[in-house]
């Protein structure tokens, strides 16, 4: 009789074990967390009113509920724990003091935002140890992918050839002034935004469902950095994919990554083939890189010369005078008119700030510009070629508006794991891009 009583108990904990794995292991949750983060990034549908403030918290719930179900499968060491505490603290501490100080904490959305920078490394790490990096990796870009061949087949049948005409509308404040204006759209996949002029060219951007063209090439750059570094196997497929989307949207920024994630891939690429050749091919690469890039030198004069341009030059400038008079925390989380009361009188009608380096000091000061520092910091740390990663996302968060965006905070998060676990270490000598905590 005990020893019936003791094996049902052990069947009923391996059943529930196996369910809770199950459901641990879903990749459902990869899937529904990638949908909320791109919608966060500046979507046409995630801006409307309020609801940027119901979506973070969904975001922050999922992740915490991931974090649940991952723990319960496999926990963390109490090393990692206790260091992840300590961010967890530093983060906290952060937002505390700036909205002690300031009496602005950018209220469900800016709480929303902190909570997930300070539990995104907690996932990393579980999704990691559980070797379900992999899993989420490649929903995220699955999701991209296909929001990619979605908006390229209507900008190319709509704006482009006339063949579609625009069957849907959304409200769209989305130039810095607070008015309303209506966006025209496809089928609710793709949006009229934008229209560029390069070298003499004139197109409509595609912009897919983004307010702006930059930021959908930023949320596609990531996506590429996400499937080479952190895939196991990268579909070169999908990077080539996700590369033409970027040149569709015509972002300078999106370009010049492009060329720069190329160069550094394939002198990372020479440098490790142990050729006899090496110094050779490196210096036909070295010339190569000099002649696309003053190519795109062309286009950044170009773009310069004209009024996008001219306004990103003038958010350098803003954003310098605005943070210099209130250097250590800023002027609050949620502030946006601080900024604008320094900008130059041709661009009246378009207010909006373009650059995350400013807009984190501007906003929180060097106080909270400290967490970014130290997240990229832990990039020094990590495996193989995932330095790479981290040099050429300082380049796009740098000159693209992204402070609060959790796609933007996923790759800091990235880099805190790098500090958090020093035993992470890459696993494969052909593509040391992939790791496991040990």
């Amino acid at each position: 009789m005990i020893w019936s009583l003791s094996a049902e108990t052990s069947i009923h904990k391996a059943t529930s074990g196996t369910a809770v794995g199950s459901v641990a292991h879903s990749s459902v949750w990869a899937y529904a967390i990638s949908l909320v983060m791109i919608l966060l990034a500046n979507t046409l549908p995630g801006l409307l009113p309020g609801r940027k403030e119901i979506f973070y918290p969904i975001l922050v719930l999922l992740s915490v509920s991931v974090v649940a179900l991952q723990w319960k499968d496999t926990p963390l060491p109490k090393r990692s724990v206790q260091r992840w505490v300590t961010w967890a603290v530093l983060v906290a501490g952060v937002y505390s003091l700036i909205v002690f100080i300031t009496g602005d904490g950018y209220g469900r959305y800016g709480g929303s935002a902190f909570l997930f920078f300070g539990i995104c490394p907690l996932l990393l790490l579980l999704l990691v140890r559980n070797k379900l990096i992999d899993t989420y990796a490649r929903a995220f870009v699955n999701v991209l992918a296909l929001l990619a061949v979605l908006s390229m087949a209507l900008w190319v049948l709509g704006p482009i050839l006339g063949i579609l005409s625009p069957n849907c509308d959304i409200r769209n404040t989305w130039n810095g002034l607070g008015v309303e204006l209506r966006s025209e759209g496809f089928f609710h996949l793709l949006y009229v935004v934008q229209s560029v002029d390069i070298l003499g060219f004139s197109t409509v951007r595609n912009t897919g469902i983004f307010a702006e063209a930059p930021m959908y090439s930023f949320v596609l750059c990531v996506g590429i950095l996400l499937e080479w570094y952190l895939a196991e196997r990268p579909r070169i497929t999908v990077i080539c994919l996700l590369s033409l989307c970027v040149i569709t949207t015509f972002s300078t920024t999106g370009i010049i990554f492009l060329i720069a994630f190329c160069a550094l891939e394939c002198l990372s690429s020479v440098y490790q083939s142990g050729s006899r050749l090496r110094m050779v091919i490196m210096l036909l690469l070295v010339l190569a890189f000099f002649v696309v890039a003053d190519l795109a030198m062309l286009l950044i004069d170009d773009k310069l010369a004209t009024r996008s341009g001219s306004i990103r030059l003038d958010d350098l400038s803003a954003g310098f005078q605005a943070w210099v008079r209130h250097p250590l925390v800023g002027y609050g989380l949620s502030d946006t008119n601080s900024v604008t009361r320094y900008m130059s009188g041709f661009r009246s009608e378009n207010l909006g700030f373009s650059n995350s380096f400013f807009d984190v000091l501007v906003r929180g000061g060097v106080v909270f510009m400290a967490l970014f520092v130290v997240s990229l910091l832990g990039y020094l740390r990590t495996a193989g070629k995932l330095k790479n990663a981290g040099l050429l996302f300082v380049y796009l968060w740098v000159v693209t508006i992204t402070t609060f965006h959790p796609v933007a905070l996923l790759m800091f998060s990235i880099g805190v794991v790098g500090l958090l676990s020093p035993s992470i270490k890459g696993v494969r000598v052909a593509n040391p891009m992939h790791y496991v905590s040990h």
